[in-house]
Parts: C-alpha cells; structure tokens; sequence
C-alpha cells in the first residue's frame, strides 16, 4: 500500500488533507469513546494527528461537564485559540453519540 506524506502505516489523519510537518504518529480515536461507553470497534475509529486528538478531547470533556453541546468560541480558553473546525465537529459528534445513548458513564473527571 503506498502512502502520501501524511501518512504513517497507511494510516492517515482524518483531520487535513495536508500537514506541514507530517504528523510522525497518528493516534486512534473513536468517534464515540470507550470511557463514554462507546463499543471499542475498528468501524468507529479514525486517525487523528495528536494535536487533533487533543484539541477533540480537550472540547468533549468540556461539552460532558457542561451536560450539552458549547460553541466554539464557548470553548475558547484564556490565550488559547478557538477550537479548529474538524476537532470541534469530531467532539459534538462523540457528545452526541454518548447523550443518544442515554449517557452510560459519566465521563472524565
């Protein structure tokens, strides 16, 4: 299987098409999450690249603490950015999936 040059392994950051630097280390991350009660399978897994993955986890702990979907700008820190587009969608997503399902953990601390 060939690569482009952002991909590790054949496995891509769904995040951008084009990196500059390529990520060195995509990481996995499940659409809806294992420690929200998400099934832990391969079909609801995407690679991310690692600032994408924190950047989605950063914002789904916030949206589950806050009990509902926040803005973009309502998760803006101090002297952060905004939440780039992709991550954002990516954890109203998993918010969603968790709150669907009646909410079966609570979800980070």
């Amino acid at each position: 299987m060939s690569t482009t040059p952002d991909q590790v392994d054949g496995r891509a950051c769904a995040c951008q098409a084009d990196h500059r630097p390529a990520p060195l280390e995509p990481q996995s991350h499940h659409l809806w999450p294992v420690y929200l009660g998400g099934p832990p399978a391969k079909a609801t897994m995407l690679w991310l690249c690692p600032t994408t993955h924190t950047n989605v986890h950063r914002a789904l702990r916030a949206m589950v603490k806050a009990g509902r979907v926040l803005s973009r700008t309502e998760l803006r820190e101090p002297g952060r950015p905004v939440v780039p587009f992709y991550a954002w969608a990516t954890a109203c997503n998993g918010f969603n999936a968790w709150d669907v399902a009646g909410r079966p953990s609570g979800g980070p601390s």
